[in-house]
């Protein structure tokens, strides 16, 4: 999509706006447009492309390329240290300098991921698993783990070396201006987790980061920050991402003094790596917070990041399926002032709603890639029977994928009062 940013905001404000509707969702008051300034560009902070193979005629394994189309690897979207990452990339497995013959029977597809808080960049190989070897799984099901043929560390040293030598090579004959960033090369294997190369120390304290995760700042005056391994989710827009989370901060604080006779405890679901939890624990002095996910490498790097920024008194994290755990703290009678939750594309479906509805006290904060599902789980909240009727204060409309159609959202539910009505 190229449109002037205001087209844009109107495009996509009318896409959440329809999806609402068609749910005969209506806030209190009108969706508000969040971006930041600027033009949009240089702000992608992480890419994928996938590896193609080429067999010769016998059918052998003859060369490996990247998928990138012409002019991918200088995509203005992205931020320079992706750009001169995946030029460089692109060359060494088009030249296989580096490259065993296997590599592209080996890697399915390779991430870029753009420099850190600490400017440390990372280049995730994803190995492809055995010929019929296992099926998709659903969040929260962890499964056997399929065997795959690994590159191993002085395999990953080579391909370093090579990307490196390549960004110097090209510097010298100036068709490359920017200086090779700081990065690691890390291969994710089905079969033995994450190998990594490199390493580094938390730039505030000097303890130990494992080296397959980056440290993001998401507060940065605070100077809060997440922990992300390599095989965990983080935002493509670093600084929008800043935005959304001082954004859910403002709403927790504001929820947290609107009932000040309640415990001010926090229920983070779908939490990641912490990317709400820890900036709302700085941000509230006196709250507590649980979070769940799925992922076992992200709640690791939650602790160690609430252990490392002195959070571990009042943060506590649960690896498990979201809509399982939520089901039983709701059995237990369990509450929480306030529940925010980051669900996947996909929404929270009708049951984990229901579970949402009766666990949360006070407040409801929800962000949302897919305005449809949103506008979906929206009405399932609204319509669950609790104590007190849950009112939807407002929705915001965030420009999380500038030049794209796609849209984040920040819905927040209040107790009491009036308010949503139903088309």
């Amino acid at each position: 999509m190229s449109l002037g940013d205001a087209a844009a905001a109107d495009f996509k404000l009318q896409v959440v706006s329809n999806a609402l509707l068609a749910q005969g969702v209506r806030p209190l008051l009108p969706t508000l447009w969040l971006s930041n300034e600027g033009d949009g560009l240089g702000y992608r902070n992480r890419m994928r492309v996938q590896v193609n193979r080429h067999h010769s005629e016998r059918g052998g394994l003859e060369r490996a390329s990247i998928g990138v189309v012409p002019g991918v690897a200088d995509c203005p979207v992205a931020t320079q240290s992706v750009r001169v990452l995946l030029r460089a990339l692109s060359k060494v497995v088009a030249e296989s300098a580096a490259l065993p013959p296997y590599f592209g029977d080996v890697v399915d597809h390779v991430e870029v991921r753009g420099s850190d808080s600490d400017g440390r960049a990372m280049i995730v190989l994803h190995l492809r698993q055995e010929e019929g070897g296992g099926e998709e799984r659903e969040e929260g099901e962890e499964g056997e783990a399929i065997g795959a043929l690994c590159l191993g560390p002085e395999r990953l040293r080579s391909i370093k070396e090579s990307l490196e030598d390549t960004i110097l090579g090209e510097m010298r004959r100036g068709s490359e201006r920017t200086p090779a960033p700081c990065f690691d090369v890390v291969e994710v294997c089905p079969s033995s987790g994450v190998r990594t190369i490199t390493g580094g120390t938390d730039g505030d304290s000097g303890a130990a980061i494992p080296p397959r995760m980056q440290r993001f700042r998401v507060l940065e005056e605070e100077g809060t920050y997440t922990l992300v391994p390599a095989t965990s989710f983080v935002q493509v827009n670093r600084n929008m991402n800043r935005s959304l989370v001082n954004l859910v901060c403002d709403l927790v604080a504001e929820s947290l003094l609107a009932a000040p006779t309640l415990p001010q405890t926090v229920l983070d679901l779908y939490c990641g790596c912490g990317n709400y939890s820890l900036p709302v624990l700085k941000r509230n002095s006196g709250a507590q917070s649980h979070g769940v996910e799925w992922s076992q490498d992200a709640i690791g790097a939650a602790k160690l990041a609430a252990q490392l920024q002195g959070f571990e008194s009042r943060a506590t994290f649960e690896a498990g399926s979201v809509p399982t755990v939520a089901a039983r703290l709701a059995e237990l009678g369990q509450q929480y002032s306030v529940v925010v939750c980051n669900p996947p594309r996909a929404g929270l479906k009708a049951a984990a709603a229901a579970s949402i509805g009766q666990l949360a006290q006070n407040a409801i904060v929800i962000v949302a890639c897919n305005p449809s599902t949103l506008a979906i789980d929206l009405r399932a909240l609204l319509s669950t029977p609790s104590d007190g009727e849950w009112v939807l204060q407002r929705v915001w409309a965030l420009n999380m994928f500038p030049h794209t159609k796609h849209v984040e959202c920040c819905a927040w539910l209040t107790r009491g009062g009036g308010g949503w009505q139903a088309g």
